[in-house]
Parts: structure tokens; C-alpha cells; sequence
């Protein structure tokens, strides 16, 4: 016979047999403590569709205090080396550095994060010369970088971003060559050092700013973004060849902190 729950219901959790399984605002032996990252409260979301999308659903967010919303792998698998990766999203911010997005190893102090939401122990790694791929601001430029595993491309764009207008960004990545638009403009390409062609990305993908930020991005960023950010797309194909689909960000999110609407 199953054990009686050994706290509140609103916590949302059950325990069986003295083993409790706790929803991911709570934390403790038996789910009596408030954990210090929670998911995401409908209130918190901005229930106003973007200019692009006729939907009740979550497309935009705003981030500030080093916010960040966490985002599953899954959404978006790594293509063959030949195939193109793309990622659109629209910015509106007044911030000259910060971290916009960000898929990389898993730090330890991201796994002690994610701890209250899942049961799965892994160690977590440095940032440091391991792959990844971001978007972020330099100077309040855009900056697209990419680490293979043999050498790490960085590209900026001519002009800055970061004059509280929005702005359409588009990076794209196939194998060891990529190039960034801003705002439909020319394209500026650059390609990685070395041989390899596959980036190898454990962890989570970050929107906004990410935990543990120092140690996962192995000191490139310091402090995610001020602002907003609406209409993100992940795609295993060129911007064009199929039809794109806004992630909903409420229904992916795995987490987050200080993500408010945005205003306008």
C-alpha cells in the first residue's frame, strides 16, 4: 500500500513509500522548502502575441538580473555535418555585452539547478575549450561563435543592435561555416579553425542568460542580456526551406529566473 503524503498537496508532489518526488518550486526530504528557481507562473508571461504571430500562446520574454529561461536539447538536434542549423529570433535591448543564447556543456553549478528538476546525477564540466554555440552582445554588437573542438569562430556584426529598437537577428551554421543577418541586411560569414565539422553539445539550450555563467561559458560572457527577446527559432534547415514555427516558450521552458512580459 502507498505510503500518505507527507506534506502539503499544493506542493503539488507525492511521496511513495517514504520517497518523495517534488514539483520543481520545491525542494527538501519531503518537499517542504521553496527552491530558488522555480518554473516559470503563467502570470509572469506575456499573454500578448508578437506583430508576427495571431497566437494566445508564449513567444516573448523579458530578461534582466542575469534572467534566463532553460530550454530542452531535444528541440533542437544536431544536424549532419553537411546540413545547415539555423537560429532566428527578434531582440529589443540597450545592453552593450550579455549573453543571448547559449548551448554548451552542463556545469556543476547548472546541475545543482536542475537537481529539483529531474532525478538524473551527472557531474558537470568547465566551459573552457569545450564546443558549443552562442549569440551575444560585444560593444552591443552581435556576436555568433561556435567551437567545434579544433578552433572557434566569432562573428560580428557591422553595426550595433543595442539602441532599444527591435531587431530580426539570423545565424546560421553548417559544419564549419557560418554567417549572421541583422535585420535582413548582407550576410557576413566566417568559419571555424581546424578540421572538425560537428559541434558536440551536452547541455541545455539557454535563452537570455544562463546559471553558473562564468564557469559555463569558460569566462566569454560575464552577464546575460537586458531586454527582449521574441519569436525564437531553431531549425535543422536553411532560414526559408521550411516553414518556421516560433517556439512557445511557457510550454518548453524547463526552468527560469527573472523572466518578465515584455511591455511592448
Amino acid at each position: 500500500m502507498s505510503a500518505r503524503p507527507t506534506f502539503s498537496a499544493r506542493t503539488g508532489g507525492s511521496c511513495v513509500e517514504g520517497q518523495c518526488v517534488c514539483t520543481p518550486s520545491h525542494t527538501g526530504l519531503n518537499c517542504e522548502e521553496e527552491s530558488q528557481v522555480s518554473s516559470l507562473p503563467e502570470a509572469q508571461w506575456n499573454l500578448e502575441a508578437s506583430e508576427a504571430n495571431d497566437s494566445p500562446y508564449q513567444y516573448a520574454a523579458h530578461f534582466q538580473n542575469d534572467g534566463y529561461i532553460a530550454l530542452p536539447k531535444s528541440i533542437f538536434p544536431r544536424s549532419a555535418f553537411d546540413s545547415p542549423e539555423t537560429i532566428e529570433l527578434e531582440i529589443n535591448t540597450v545592453s552593450s555585452e550579455g549573453l543571448i543564447l547559449w548551448q554548451g556543456v552542463e556545469t556543476s553549478g547548472a546541475r545543482k539547478v536542475r537537481k529539483v528538476h529531474a532525478s538524473k546525477k551527472e557531474l558537470g564540466e568547465h566551459g573552457k575549450g569545450k564546443d558549443f554555440i552562442s549569440l551575444g552582445l560585444q560593444n552591443g554588437h552581435l556576436v555568433f561563435s561556435y567551437q567545434l573542438g579544433s578552433g572557434e569562430a566569432q562573428i560580428l556584426s557591422r553595426r550595433s543592435i543595442n539602441d532599444g529598437r527591435w531587431h530580426k537577428v539570423t545565424a546560421v551554421r553548417t559544419g564549419k561555416d557560418g554567417y549572421i543577418q541583422v535585420d535582413g541586411g548582407a550576410a557576413l560569414h566566417g568559419q571555424s579553425r581546424g578540421r572538425s565539422l560537428m559541434v558536440n553539445t551536452k547541455g541545455s539550450i539557454y535563452l537570455g542568460g544562463a546559471p553558473d555563467m562564468t564557469a559555463m561559458t569558460g569566462g566569454k560572457f560575464q552577464a546575460g542580456m537586458t531586454g527582449c527577446v521574441r519569436n525564437l527559432t531553431l531549425m535543422n534547415a536553411r532560414p526559408g526551406q521550411q516553414p518556421a514555427q516560433a517556439i512557445d516558450l511557457q510550454a518548453h521552458a524547463a526552468h527560469g529566473i527573472n523572466v518578465q512580459p515584455c511591455s511592448s
